[in-house]
């Protein structure tokens, strides 16, 4: 790894929001933040020469620094807050000429009360738009030295059985993500933000790519940020019961 690991507050979309669009399903606003990358907010009757907007009302007011817009083929649109999709993030979140479907913005920190995504043009001329998911979140801290080991991988959900032919059938339900890290040398800032995330109590997103987003092997592309609890105990250790020199500390994550 060449990049440090992240941790971010959960999503604060939720169903505590008030969701609107232009032409797409209200119903099915639950889509943007089910954390599920086949599911989409899809517009209806669409076209280039008609924009599709995505409004979210927050119960109240929350301070975010990162957006994720992930599974979706805006070619040309923008993200703002305010009122009435007034005012511009700093700095401008937009695409221009976009050809890829997942997208990281980071900006300075901003209390919001309304997000506007505008949904101008598709990636195929007149297509309609499309968004899978929408994270908005903050940043809760990076580690300054990465582990010295990390074991990440998926669990199926999954039952595996006999027809009554002999032959084998397979349901799978889904896959959920895990990380095991170990630190040799952690910092007592690093000691002290595993210490913030274990003491939450709640699920936090983990990526691995460290905001770096050029990465295509699985596990670090944009679209892996995974919602992770803490599962084991947290022991901090010295390192050959020596002071101040870093600390042995193991990290264990399951996913949501």
């Amino acid at each position: 790894m060449g990049t440090n690991l992240k941790f971010y507050e959960d999503n604060k979309l939720t169903e505590l929001c008030t969701y609107g669009f232009t032409s797409a399903n209200e119903s099915v606003s639950q889509f943007l933040y089910d954390r599920d990358p086949t599911t989409k907010i899809i517009s209806v009757g669409s076209d280039d020469d008609t924009d599709e907007v995505f409004q979210v009302t927050f119960p109240s007011p929350v301070l975010i620094d990162t957006i994720f817009v992930l599974g979706h083929n805006i070619k040309l649109g923008t993200l703002r807050y305010g009122t009435s999709d007034d005012i511009d993030f700093s700095p401008i979140l937009n695409w221009s000429g976009n050809a890829t479907p997942n997208t990281m913005f980071s900006f300075t920190p901003t209390t919001v009360s309304k997000l506007f995504l505008r949904l101008q043009d598709a990636m195929i001329e007149d297509a309609q738009k499309f968004v899978s998911n929408f994270v908005a979140t903050k940043l809760i801290g990076e580690v300054q030295k990465n582990p010295s080991k990390l074991d990440f991988g998926y669990k199926d959900a999954k039952i595996v059985g006999q027809t009554y032919t002999g032959g084998s059938y397979t349901a799978l339900f889904g896959r959920k993500a895990s990380i095991k890290a170990s630190f040799t040398d952690a910092s007592d800032t690093d000691v002290s933000l595993f210490r913030t995330i274990h003491d939450l109590g709640d699920p936090v997103f983990v990526q691995m790519n460290g905001g770096v987003n050029s990465y295509t092997q699985d596990g670090f592309r944009t679209q892996d940020i995974f919602l992770m609890n803490w599962v084991n105990d947290f022991e901090p250790k010295l390192k050959s019961d020596m002071i101040g020199i870093g600390a042995l500390i193991d990290v264990e994550m399951k996913e949501v």
